[in-house]
């Protein structure tokens, strides 16, 4: 283990991360979500170490892919930025809200990977036979 939360009970990591899992899904704020982003990266590569970076570095081209096609599908807002196709507009607010999407997939992601490293199957496993009854 090469953090120090690792080795903490399985309850608490169990409950951090389903907190920060639904947190993650559920706050559309751009703060939160950037500072999500970060948090896990940050946390993935610290459980990780250097052979994290490279889904770290796979997350990047993700969230542009996401950002920059929700314009693609998703026409509303006031702010046109270009038209393209036949006139269909790509606007300042679908882009955003396509940023916003994106980190939250992104954010989500992240927090799973840092569950499935820190979260063996012995803690599962110990997590719940200790929750079921006897």
């Amino acid at each position: 283990m090469r953090d120090k939360f690792a080795s903490y009970h399985p309850v608490i990591n169990f409950t951090f991360f389903i907190v920060a899992i639904v947190y993650g899904m559920i706050l559309l704020h751009p703060a939160f979500l950037a500072a999500s982003v970060l948090l896990s990266m940050l946390y993935y590569l610290t459980a990780k170490g250097w052979q994290g970076w490279k889904f770290v570095g796979g997350m990047i081209p993700l969230l542009l892919v996401l950002s920059l096609m929700n314009p693609v599908f998703n026409t509303y807002g006031a702010h046109v930025l270009f038209r393209y196709a036949g006139g269909r507009p790509y606007t300042l607010e679908a882009l955003c809200y396509g940023a916003a999407l994106g980190a939250m997939m992104v954010s989500v992601l992240m927090w799973f990977a840092c569950y499935n490293a820190v979260m063996t199957s012995d803690k599962f496993l110990y997590l719940f036979g200790k929750m079921a009854p006897s």
